[in-house]
């Protein structure tokens, strides 16, 4: 089963700049042992397989684009150096039940299905297509072969699927953990947008991605600046993935709470930077869209999703970047419905990565269209200290 991410209910929080292709399987139905996966690799920044329990809550396995090494004499244009524009690109790798006799094919990459596994979902990502391609990044879709322990291929109307992806769009919708920490995040941080990071809890996490959260209001303006990492610029068409980069890609989403529906996303490698290396992002309605990207400040537009949210996605950080996402602490993943002011904001992202952790202010479309005809996009986000009043706001708003 596939569907792209500009779809609006995708059960993976996902980004506009992705395309996300899933199945079911079923492993203990006798038909098959193993199942070898055929394609090529895209032409984009990002690729990979991840494996899941029924529901899509916990990775059974997983393998990143850098992990899969291709057919002999054909190239994985995702290693450091290597040819991005690569004719020969093609791959197999193995899907493997754990109680079969299969043997692997030599140097072949796989992923092994644990043995009290029944039901599973596999899904695969492809993040940022390169420009004038599809979002498959111009190659074909996987092919799946079921196989016997011989490695005979079996019978495709054999082929052991079932199309229960919607079994858990409202997955997140009742998770009690997720609905606590986000009212919690509503009620404490007043005008304030504190970015989080809460447990991967939501439907489908992937391996190599991880997030911060931050609570928005569903009218007004949301505004938000950060410090932005290094991130490999592919998709204009660089040769070459330089393989040193301080991220591989990063963007900035806003979902509906309730049901994960994607509103807008910006990527890395469209939104405006300034001289200090800091992006200022602002969530508004259409009407202010070109006003606040003539101001040279990146735009994300705000929606009628219920119980907006945005997602600070960064995927594959390098190990030795101190100020990414994987070095801010989790938020306990426990209901508690007395969380103070005091001890929301011990887990506010800024305590571990400083400038690189989002940070935003709400305010009225009134406010926000004074603060920008004043040309003073820093104070904002400190002590006001500025043309623009803190009581002067307080008016406007």
């Amino acid at each position: 089963m596939s569907f792209p991410a500009g779809s609006r209910i995708v059960p993976a929080l996902p980004d506009e700049n992705a395309r996300y292709d899933s199945i079911t399987l079923v492993k203990n139905s006798g038909n098959w042992d193993a199942i070898k996966v055929v394609g090529e690799f895209p032409h984009s920044r990002y690729y990979s397989f991840n494996v899941y329990d029924s529901l899509g809550t916990k990775i059974l396995a997983d393998l990143p684009d850098f992990k899969i090494d291709p057919l002999p004499g054909h190239t994985n244009p995702f290693l450091p150096g290597a040819d991005r524009s690569a004719l020969n690109r093609s791959f197999e790798l193995y899907l493997v039940d754990s109680k079969s006799d299969f043997v692997i094919p030599d140097d072949a990459p796989y992923m092994i299905i644990p043995e009290d596994v029944g039901e599973f979902k596999v899904m695969i990502r492809c993040y940022r297509a390169d420009e004038g391609l599809d979002d498959w990044g111009g190659v074909d879709k996987v092919k799946l072969v079921p196989l016997s322990n011989e490695g005979v291929a079996i019978c495709p109307d054999e082929y052991p699927t079932k199309n229960t992806i919607e079994d858990g769009l409202s997955l997140i919708s009742f998770n009690e953990v997720a609905i606590q920490n986000y009212q919690n995040a509503k009620k404490i941080q007043g005008d304030e947008v504190i970015f989080v990071r809460f447990p991967e809890s939501a439907y489908f996490p992937c391996a190599h991605n991880s997030y911060l959260t931050g609570v928005i209001r569903g009218y007004g303006v949301s505004i938000i600046r950060f410090k932005v990492p290094e991130y490999e610029d592919t998709f204009s068409g660089s040769s070459v993935f330089n393989g040193t980069t301080e991220t591989r890609y990063w963007s900035i989403c806003v979902y509906g709470f309730a049901m994960a529906t994607n509103i807008d996303c910006i990527e890395d490698d469209t939104t405006p930077v300034d001289k200090n290396g800091f992006a200022t992002i602002v969530i508004a309605p259409m009407s202010l869209k070109n006003a606040t990207e003539s101001a040279g400040l990146g735009w994300v537009r705000s929606g009628h999703g219920y119980d907006p949210m945005i997602f600070y996605r960064q995927i594959m950080q390098r190990e030795d970047f101190d100020s990414g996402i994987n070095s801010v602490i989790y938020h306990p993943q426990e209901v508690s419905t007395n969380e103070t002011k005091e001890t929301f904001f011990e887990y506010d992202a800024r305590n571990n990565i400083g400038d690189y952790a989002p940070y935003g202010r709400h305010m009225s479309d009134k406010a926000y269209t004074y603060w920008l005809d004043a040309g003073d996009y820093v104070s904002i986000f400190g002590s006001f200290e500025s043309s623009i009043k803190p009581e002067t706001l307080l008016k406007l708003n």
